[in-house]
């Protein structure tokens, strides 16, 4: 099913902090050990013409758009970008560029002239190969993706849209950019806890040969190959769905938005989460502590000021929102969320008495908000970040809503309808218990009404390899915020 390195049963999320190795090629070892057998490759259907598989008709189901067929794509002199005599892409071979700063700037020419059919999608995300020769960032995994989409300038692990790998090789489980993508898929969710999936492209076989990679907390898929030359309409369907999409469409979360001016901050926290580093933190929490008598509470009222609009894609609509709501936008547009338009988060205006670790935060600005089962909450801080690809991928936040402090445990659940609601169920059961957290609500995330957000739905046959490894997404709303052990 994958390529197999080492034994069956490794976790990168059983390891207390996040791996220090800068040799990608051991990184490759570990990430692909973790995906042993949970890589599932869709068979082409070939009762259908140019079949795409199961799961792509699945997350593009958004996108409603007709698109014009490839003859009527062209340059801005009118120049068309397929050759129907050779019937081939026009790539261009530039002197003195990559071959990957040259498929860059055809992906970003297709998408332009995709641009005139799709009215009012701007800005454009831009697709990068400036990495393909230095690494990304200054973490301690050096790696270089080919190709990064992403709306922003500066390219880090926590601004990437989609990553797609070059090759002149044919595909098998086991070529390098199969174990590539791996790598880079944990280190996107490492750095986008948030996201339900990460989306990763390989253009194999002369680049010609497209797949499309899923990664999620059960492991991954990999698409049935598209000939771009030989299927260009498919192709172009496949580009604009990433490009001209909701951004679901690519993995991300629509119950959760994330302040794009503190992702840095956040990243910063998970790069750091380290057993190393208890003196410093101890420290850090003791002068905190001292200093806590001479700091004022932070108050919902004072930081919102500080939340920019969420640079995301036109096709969010935002909700109306009310004169004491947050400035950040509201959530994509969404059936269960209607009732979102007429909610008012109250002003921290009379603060109750703030729980210890209020004063503890890196930053007094909040991260984001987050909404639970139609309740909006203001995320304050990052707590604690699962660091594996398959797993539970939990993360808490401290959460804020109408002068109260919550924490939220935001994860992925394995087992059936009743197993996954084991946790709620012990804590109904404890409620009261000196010590026991008590649970507010719980809430099954879902992709929309009535439907849960379940891994399993992404896969349209089950594998014997893949049995018991589906997932559930779960919201737990807590009380109260506690203190780590390393903070007494």
């Amino acid at each position: 099913m994958h390529f197999r390195t080492v034994e069956l049963g490794f976790k990168l999320a059983s390891l207390p902090a996040g791996p220090r190795d800068t040799d990608v090629a051991s990184m490759n070892k570990l990430t692909t050990s973790e995906l042993n057998r949970l890589i599932t490759n869709e068979a082409n259907d070939n009762e259908i013409t140019n079949s795409i598989g199961h799961v792509l008709p699945l997350i593009f189901s958004s996108f409603q758009t007709q698109l014009p067929g490839v003859e009527a794509v062209t340059k801005a002199d009118g120049e068309t970008l397929y050759d129907f005599t050779n019937k081939t892409w026009h790539i261009p071979v530039l002197a003195g560029q990559t071959i990957e700063n040259c498929f860059a700037m055809f992906l970003n020419t297709l998408s332009k002239a995709l641009l005139k059919f799709l009215p009012g999608q701007v800005p454009l995300p831009i697709w990068h190969g400036s990495h393909s020769t230095r690494p990304v960032g200054n973490g301690p995994i050096k790696r270089k993706p080919d190709l990064i989409l992403s709306d922003e300038g500066g390219l880090h692990w926590n601004s990437m849209l989609v990553v797609a790998e070059l090759s002149s090789t044919a595909y098998t489980p086991a070529e390098r950019a199969g174990k590539t993508l791996d790598t880079t898929a944990w280190l996107m969710f490492k750095d986008q806890p948030w996201r339900h999936f990460v989306l990763l492209l390989s253009f194999l076989d002369n680049c010609r040969e497209l797949r499309v990679h899923l990664y999620d907390h059960s492991g991954g898929i990999v698409t049935p190959p598209v000939n771009m030359d030989r299927e260009p309409d498919t192709f172009l369907y496949i580009i604009a769905c990433i490009v001209f999409r909701q951004r679901t469409c690519i993995g991300f979360d629509r119950t959760i938005i994330i302040n794009p001016k503190m992702i840095p901050e956040v990243s910063d926290m998970f790069w750091a989460r380290n057993i190393k580093k208890l003196p410093q933190r101890r420290n850090k929490a003791v002068d905190n502590d001292r200093s806590e008598s001479r700091k004022s509470p932070v108050l919902l009222s004072t930081i919102e000021p500080y939340m920019a609009p969420f640079h995301s894609h036109p096709v969010y609509l935002p909700l109306p929102t009310t004169k004491n709501e947050s400035s950040l936008p509201s959530l994509p547009p969404h059936p269960i969320s209607a009732a979102l338009a007429d909610e008012t988060v109250t002003d921290y205006k009379q603060p109750k008495p703030a729980p210890h670790l209020s004063n503890q935060s890196d930053s007094d600005k909040p991260i984001g908000k987050i909404t639970v089962n139609n309740h909006k909450y203001m995320l304050l801080k990052v707590l604690f970040s699962c660091q594996g690809l398959v797993g539970r991928g939990t993360v808490c936040y401290l959460a804020g809503r109408n002068g109260e402090e919550y924490i939220i445990k935001d994860h992925w659940v394995k087992d059936n309808r009743d197993a996954i609601l084991n946790e709620v169920k012990m804590l109904e059961e404890m409620k009261g218990v000196v010590g026991v957290p008590k649970l507010v609500k719980y809430w099954l995330v879902e992709v929309e009404e009535g439907q849960p957000n379940e891994t399993q739905r992404y896969r349209n046959k089950i594998e014997n390899s893949t049995v018991g490894v589906y997932r559930t997404h779960v919201h737990l709303v807590l009380k109260p915020q506690a203190r780590p052990l390393y903070m007494f």
